[in-house]
């Protein structure tokens, strides 16, 4: 009858409810290399990002809009940040003021959304959006459901209108190297200003 079908359907949707409000945050490493589309405010470029938390730095190799490849090194403990286009042998720098904000070091705090996620790169997949409102920075992951795999992670400062965005199209949990590092040995004379 209509009152079992009633009855069956508030049943599964308070199940499905139990379980998004039960879950534990997924546990995605903190150090990383992966393959992303990143939009930061309206920009947008598609390259490789490596993040190693521990030792708080982060680097992006892209492409600008004028074709020209770009390597962005941001060293968080020295506060220097470094944009390197090497075709043109250019290297500038200029101060870190913002604080680093781990990609994935704010989830063991975030709750799951009521609602899903899905990836853009990984058609049909569903995932668990996972959201911090913290003061003026506001972090949501869209992240593989019981899972260690990132589908797209969003930063909004709402004091600065400041938007990042990465969607991964490749993640490898690992440590980035050393070599990840190495500035070009022509970025040695310059200085921050």
């Amino acid at each position: 009858s209509t009152g079992v079908k009633m009855f069956k359907t508030l049943l599964v949707i308070s199940a499905l409810l139990l379980v998004v409000f039960s879950q534990t945050p997924p546990k995605i490493s903190e150090n990383f290399e992966a393959v992303v589309s990143r939009v930061e405010n309206t920009t947008q470029q598609t390259g490789h990002l490596w993040e190693d938390a521990t030792k708080q730095r982060r680097r992006f190799d892209g492409q600008d809009q004028d074709g020209h490849f770009f390597k962005l090194y941001e060293f968080f403990d020295t506060k220097k940040s470094y944009r390197v286009v090497e075709d043109r042998r250019e290297c500038t720098t200029s101060a870190l003021t913002d604080p680093f904000i781990a990609v994935f070091g704010w989830l063991a705090s975030a709750t799951a959304n009521k609602y899903p996620c899905y990836s853009k790169i990984r058609i049909g997949h569903i995932g668990t959006l996972w959201e911090l409102p913290n003061g003026s920075i506001n972090q949501r992951l869209c992240a593989e459901i019981n899972g260690t795999i990132p589908y797209w992670y969003e930063q909004l400062n709402t004091s600065t209108n400041q938007r990042l965005y990465f969607e991964f199209k490749g993640f490898d949990p690992r440590t980035p190297g050393d070599e990840v590092w190495v500035l070009p040995a022509f970025c040695n004379s310059i200085r921050i200003h």
